[in-house]
């Protein structure tokens, strides 16, 4: 499409002073690929190139938010389609076992030496793996004990409180906490501290081990 020769000026003049392509579009009607040719060899000065990368930042992190939002967006679709599959699954005292050794055989400790071990910091696994090694097993609650690995900028009560509901264990199982030093440039946001829970019979390790290598075997046979 051929433009008029004083429209050709006026975009020139526009990116001169510092507008972007898309603003020079939006005004004229040019189509970009025209306008790309046209402005290509345009020499901005310091002013109009400065203004010039401020939008282009400014577009960039526009976006980079859009962009955010919509992947969030898909995650939340998903999330609820998750919640709507899962609860239709019956999770009977079996699928509870094969739930409970595999989150152990991920996570949890390989040797039955002392037991059932497992050591986490998110709240919600260390929830998930409980409710589902009271489910799937007799469980003696008397046979648990817990310690709580903290950083010096938490409060040792209050962790400790937090952790016992998480975990539905009584604060007379925890031992004392380990607290190491934080030099205080790195803080994490929302981190509550690092749990162990270890359960104190071997044969419940062994067994919980083994669910886990036979599912794991099978499922990847």
């Amino acid at each position: 499409m051929a433009y008029p020769i004083n429209i050709r000026e006026k975009t020139i003049t526009m990116r001169k002073q510092g507008f972007s392509l898309n603003e020079i579009h939006t005004k004229t009607g040019v189509a970009k690929g025209t306008l790309s040719v046209w402005l290509r060899d345009v020499e901005l000065s310091d002013g109009a190139r400065s203004k010039l990368l401020g939008k282009i930042k400014k577009g960039q992190y526009i976006s980079a938010e859009n962009k955010k939002e919509k992947t969030k967006k898909i995650f939340q679709k998903y999330l609820e389609e998750g919640r709507k599959e899962i609860d239709d699954v019956d999770i009977d005292k079996g699928l509870a076992r094969i739930i409970c050794s595999l989150i152990y055989w991920c996570e949890g400790a390989k040797s039955e030496k002392t037991g059932i071990a497992f050591t986490n910091s998110d709240p919600q696994l260390v929830r998930t793996f409980l409710a589902m090694l009271r489910s799937g097993f007799d469980v003696d609650e008397r046979k648990f004990s817990v310690c709580v690995h903290l950083h010096s900028y938490h409060n040792p009560g209050k962790q400790l409180e937090f952790w016992s509901k998480t975990a539905n264990i009584p604060l007379e199982r925890f031992i004392k906490p380990y607290q190491k030093k934080n030099t205080g440039k790195r803080i994490k946001e929302n981190y509550q501290g690092c749990i162990t829970i270890k359960y104190y019979n071997n044969d419940l390790a062994r067994r919980v081990l083994m669910l886990g290598k036979a599912t794991i075997s099978k499922l990847g046979a």
